[in-house]
């Protein structure tokens, strides 16, 4: 198989019909036939080399499954770069009956719009990991994105007919106790693979175009240390939970829910990011991160800094 592909020239879909196989089950014996070194891939180029110094370090520093740094391309922007890497990484990790927690967000929908539809492992279920986040970006909504990652895997999507905040813990009680909130939240309990943006505090447009953050209410959140989120659960940069405003109106998996699913992939890009970054791997949620090089190397500088 392997020579197929790289000898070849046979590209995956067409080695998934010779092998009566799917394209994701090809993606993965391949990726294994370089993690055991039956096939070695050298690329005569400085940046890549680099790259995967700083992928090696990264999984080494954070104790990390798998970290995947792209180089720039002056074509390609990040969006499309970083989400085509990180949609490989998502497709080899499913397998069949596979159930697929999906956060929303910008990152997240780079991933879900770079997969195309094709022959995936069986009966795969995708579901939200926290409420709707309104109606001003229906493109980075979880439920949104939920239903189309479930059609182009051919599987079955789940939404949460609930918001992700609401303006009183009373409300959230309330809510948390509808039978169909608690299907999918539970249904999200069960998830074998997570695909998660990482937010930064620095970041809060979007927020505040919903009408959930304050300047107040952001700039209360970064000083109790809050350096970043993910599925609207607040962390600092040790990955430790921060007590806030918004936990006990939030209608999402808690940190420690999340960390329990055995493959969890981050995907973020940008510099102003790497605060974020490095407290979501220290929290040990994510376990697989997909990113760029700039990002790397901002992530990098920021891990050497003294723990706070």
């Amino acid at each position: 198989m392997a020579k197929w592909y790289f000898e070849d020239n046979r590209n995956q879909a067409q080695i998934a019909h010779q092998l009566r196989v799917s394209p994701a089950t090809v993606s993965r014996m391949l990726a294994e036939s370089r993690r055991r070194g039956v096939v070695r891939v050298v690329v005569n180029s400085g940046n890549t080399n680099f790259a995967m110094d700083m992928e090696h370090r990264i999984e080494a520093a954070f104790d990390l499954e798998e970290a995947i740094v792209c180089d720039p391309q002056p074509e390609t922007p990040p969006d499309v770069m970083v989400g085509d890497a990180a949609a490989e990484v998502l497709v080899r990790s499913l397998e069949d009956r596979s159930v697929v927690g999906l956060s929303w967000g910008m990152s997240v929908a780079a991933v879900v719009q770079q997969i195309s539809s094709g022959d995936y492992p069986q009966d795969i279920m995708v579901v939200p990991l926290s409420g709707g986040i309104g109606s001003v970006r229906q493109d980075i909504v979880g439920n949104t994105l939920v239903i189309e990652l479930a059609r182009k895997l051919d599987g079955q999507g789940v939404t949460i007919d609930a918001p992700a905040i609401v303006q009183r813990a009373s409300t959230r009680d309330e809510l948390m106790q509808e039978p169909t909130v608690q299907r999918v939240l539970g249904l999200a309990n069960k998830a074998t693979v997570a695909l998660v943006g990482i937010g930064s505090l620095s970041e809060m447009a979007t927020w505040k175009a919903l009408g959930y953050m304050t300047d107040e209410l952001q700039a209360g959140l970064g000083q109790a240390g809050v350096v970043g989120d993910i599925g609207c659960r607040f962390f600092d940069i040790n990955g430790n939970k921060v007590p806030n405003d918004f936990d006990a109106r939030t209608i999402a998996m808690d940190l420690s829910d999340l960390k329990a699913i055995p493959r969890v992939i981050g995907v973020a890009w940008g510099v102003q990011k790497a605060s974020a970054i490095v407290g979501a791997l220290r929290s040990g949620i994510v376990n697989v991160l997909v990113t760029d090089r700039l990002t790397a190397e901002a992530i990098l500088r920021v891990a050497q800094m003294p723990e706070t």
